[in-house]
């Protein structure tokens, strides 16, 4: 009975439509602008989780990235 009621192998596999993936984005020129626009939002972040991440990201790739002082605004 199972075998009879199943779905063919290109029902299950569906691109994510949640989500940007690369093969449904940067199709026009407001694509590249959203994505640029989600790129300096981390940018606003200061002023809604209360710390800026931006030292953070800019030291992410070294050795440099646990650097930082006593303080949590002692950071690289």
């Amino acid at each position: 009975f199972f075998l009879a009621a199943s779905c063919s192998q290109d029902f299950l596999d569906k691109q994510p439509l949640d989500q940007r993936v690369e093969s449904n984005f940067y199709q026009t020129q407001a694509d590249a602008e959203e994505a640029l626009i989600a790129v300096y939002d981390v940018i606003g972040w200061n002023t809604v989780v209360g710390f800026h991440p931006l030292p953070m990201f800019a030291d992410i790739a070294s050795d440099d990235s646990y650097a930082g002082g006593a303080s949590r605004n002692d950071a690289p």
